[in-house]
């Protein structure tokens, strides 16, 4: 695994922070736009010094935008339990390798949040890539989810341990696009090596169908409480076509790519599922019986 740790943020308190809720919105360009939420308790002090990450600018305490000193910026506080919001941009946090590999790496210094929230937000049309030995998400996200454009990746922790480093590599979902020139005596070459070559997978097709069907009267049942609304739909369709590519997921939920590879992403820490990378797609097979009603 590729060792990054692109930005560090540092926060000082001489007072209780119980709630941190940070989002990193990812964007195409490889810059990172981070707000950081802060509920702050037990407040005996005029204002707050944030450390901000190298580089950042576009820095705001709310909507106000402020300036940088010593790169920091120094927060007004009237309250004895406050709520702070900033926000700021940093350019180039993003690594893109020769494979077309996007990695995110960022670590956080927060000392003694009571609960603390990371999420982290992908570009649309970008997904998590599934490698035999190296998982995309490090440390083990708590949720795996979408708003049907982006994928997002979020941590929960309860008085968590910090400095720790998260790390997150994601991939481009490309269009796949052929075109084709043919002159008229191929086409009906094509038709005929295509209807014989549909009648062989047919003829497979029944075959494989019904070893399967056998192979999977067997597997274990999982409770249909564990799944979500969306991962009942996929399982569903897996029960029905197993395996089923996830084009195909796409084309038969009416869902984006993103929320369709969000879901699969989310049953494969499940172990519902495995999913292999075939050409520019994927197949994802279903290993054990569920309930769906």
């Amino acid at each position: 695994m590729l060792i990054l740790a692109l930005f560090i943020t540092i926060i000082h308190f001489a007072y209780a922070a119980t709630e941190v809720k940070l989002v990193d919105r990812v964007g195409e360009d490889h810059s990172v736009t981070e707000t950081i939420r802060m509920a702050i308790t037990n407040n005996t002090k005029d204002f707050l010094d944030f450390k901000l990450p190298d580089n950042s600018y576009n820095v705001k305490i709310g909507n106000t935008s402020v300036k940088i000193e010593n790169n920091s910026a120094r927060i007004a506080l009237s309250c004895a339990n406050c709520q702070v919001e900033v926000s700021y941009r940093i350019d180039n946090a993003v690594i893109a390798s020769a494979d077309d590999t996007h990695v995110f790496s960022r670590t956080l210094n927060i000392p003694r949040p009571v609960y603390l929230r990371y999420e982290v937000q992908l570009p649309p049309g970008y997904i998590l890539p599934m490698k035999a030995n190296e998982p995309p998400v490090v440390p083990t996200p708590t949720q795996i989810t979408t708003d049907g454009t982006h994928i997002i990746v979020v941590w929960t922790e309860v008085r968590p341990e910090l400095p720790k480093r998260y790390f997150i590599s994601y991939q481009f979902l490309e269009q796949l696009s052929i075109g084709l020139e043919i002159t008229e005596w191929p086409v009906w070459i094509l038709i005929g090596c295509s209807i014989i070559v549909g009648m062989a997978v047919s003829y497979l097709f029944i075959k494989v169908h019904a070893k399967k069907k056998k192979k999977y009267e067997h597997l274990p049942q999982v409770p249909a409480s564990l799944f979500s609304p969306d991962e009942k739909a996929i399982l569903k369709l897996l029960a029905e076509t197993n395996p089923l590519h996830q084009r195909e997921m796409v084309k038969k939920l009416g869902w984006s790519k993103s929320k369709v590879s969000a879901v699969v992403t989310n049953l494969l820490y499940k172990q519902i599922i495995r999913k292999e990378k075939i050409g520019r797609n994927f197949k994802v097979e279903l290993l054990k019986k569920v309930e769906l009603e």
